[in-house]
């Protein structure tokens, strides 16, 4: 059972009011969204949580180059299971980093899974995740409006193509009628 419970992390009473009978149902304003914007526009569901959950987030990445992780694991051609299974073992050795919490908050909220994410875990995580995605068809959008997303701001380098920005715009989709995402 996850150690993540309702109040994890508000210390006290005054904490407790002010998360729970103000900010949590809170419209989000998501300043650094990791899901590239053509991955948002095609809506297509996910095939496997590497994909939803690793693949374009770069704190994840940092954590398991500073553990000395081969490139191959992280963005490399090691298989989505591979690469999945390498960060839950890595992530099982960093407790007091705030990503390892971060990482229980992030498979409890989106996917209902509440054991701790190690090593010995990992494969059941990766089995179970995916069958939740399978069964709850999860994709780029149906997330961002489950989380309650109300302005959207993407990643981007500074090589990336922006002309699909202008698809966005043309497709209209409510989520993005009154998203942050630059249309034009």
């Amino acid at each position: 059972m996850s150690y993540i419970k309702e109040n994890f992390l508000l210390t006290n009473q005054t904490a407790r009011e002010l998360y729970l009978q103000y900010a949590k149902d809170m419209p989000i304003f998501d300043y650094h969204c990791h899901l590239p914007e053509r991955q948002i526009l095609e809506n297509k569901p996910f095939s496997d949580v590497f994909e939803i959950w690793l693949a374009g987030d770069h704190y994840k990445w940092r954590l398991m180059r500073n553990y000395g992780v081969d490139e191959t694991y992280i963005t490399g051609e090691a298989s989505n299971r591979e690469k999945f299974l390498t960060y839950c073992r890595v992530l099982g050795t960093a407790f007091g980093n705030p990503l390892y919490h971060w990482s229980q908050v992030e498979l409890k909220e989106f996917f209902g899974y509440e054991r701790e994410i190690n090593e010995k875990n990992a494969e059941a995580i990766w089995e179970e995740c995916n069958a939740y995605i399978r069964s709850s068809n999860v994709t780029p959008q149906s997330l961002i409006e489950s989380s309650n997303v109300r302005h959207l701001y993407t990643t981007n380098e500074v090589f990336d193509d922006l002309s699909v920005f202008e698809e966005i715009k043309k497709k209209g989709l409510s989520l993005y009628r009154d998203a942050g995402i630059p249309c034009g």
